[in-house]
């Protein structure tokens, strides 16, 4: 399962706080955030998973966040 995400995560240091907030949850997944894309695209790719934990997680940690249609 693939979901991509559009947030407004500025910099390295942040992407690196969510996605090991991430890993907490999905020890085994892939997690990438794409700070070149206008979006700031946050990219989840691991086994069965549901969007809206993703979601919450980063919400919680002080970010915008909402799942992308592709």
């Amino acid at each position: 399962m693939i979901a991509v995400f559009k947030t407004n995560i500025l910099n390295k240091d942040n992407a690196e706080e969510v996605i090991k907030a991430l890993l907490k949850n999905y020890q085994n997944f892939i997690i990438t955030v794409d700070l070149e894309d206008c979006d700031k695209v946050l990219r989840v790719e691991g086994s069965q998973f549901e969007k809206t934990d993703v979601l919450n997680i980063v919400i919680g940690l002080g970010f915008h966040c909402e799942e992308m249609q592709y």
